[in-house]
């Protein structure tokens, strides 16, 4: 009888389990929806509340939370990622693009979290942080092999300035040409 018991108890917490997952999918995908279709009906001059994207930072950050083991955790935190950093939240977007790299090495997207993070330092971090764009930029070689030559180049170059800040990297390859 006690197994018959304590095996209702795991169905039943399975279940529910199940349960509360496809909610929290179907509200991450309800408000993903929602702000696009607010975003449709914007008219001139006009732009999206910072608190819509807040509310799907906030159901992804949910989301991952309770499902770390899913797959669809990996893509809460790049999409947290990404909207951080449409939001110019540059530090919440480096500490979830960190956490993503750190947490789901096979992520399919990795690449360009990597690239994303490269960029974020290079550009965006006052002062810039030169040792992070180095790694970034060095991990994002070495994990990707099979990049274009011309991207692979361009990732060498910058490397090879690392001193020099976006715009004079820009002046010297203008000058270079």
């Amino acid at each position: 009888m006690k197994p018959l018991v304590l095996f209702s108890i795991i169905l039943f917490l399975f279940a529910a389990c199940a349960d509360e997952k496809a909610e929290m999918l179907k509200k991450i995908k309800d408000t993903e929806t929602a702000i696009f279709e607010k975003s449709q009906n914007l008219g001139p001059g006009e732009v999206m509340s910072p608190e819509d994207d807040q509310a799907l930072i906030d159901v992804l950050l949910d989301f991952y939370r309770a499902f770390p083991e899913d797959e669809h955790a990996p893509e809460c935190l790049d999409k947290v990622h990404m909207k951080y950093t449409g939001l110019a939240d540059f530090k919440n977007a480096a500490a979830y693009g960190d956490t993503l790299l750190t947490n789901y090495k096979n992520y399919v997207n990795r690449a360009m979290i990597l690239e994303s993070l490269a960029n974020i330092y290079d550009m965006n971090v006052s002062p810039r942080d030169t040792s992070k764009v180095r790694f970034y930029n060095e991990l994002l070689l070495s994990e990707n092999p099979d990049m274009t030559a011309e991207k692979a180049e361009d990732i060498r170059y910058r490397l090879d300035n690392i001193e020099l800040s976006i715009v004079e990297l820009i002046q010297k390859r203008i000058t270079e040409q």
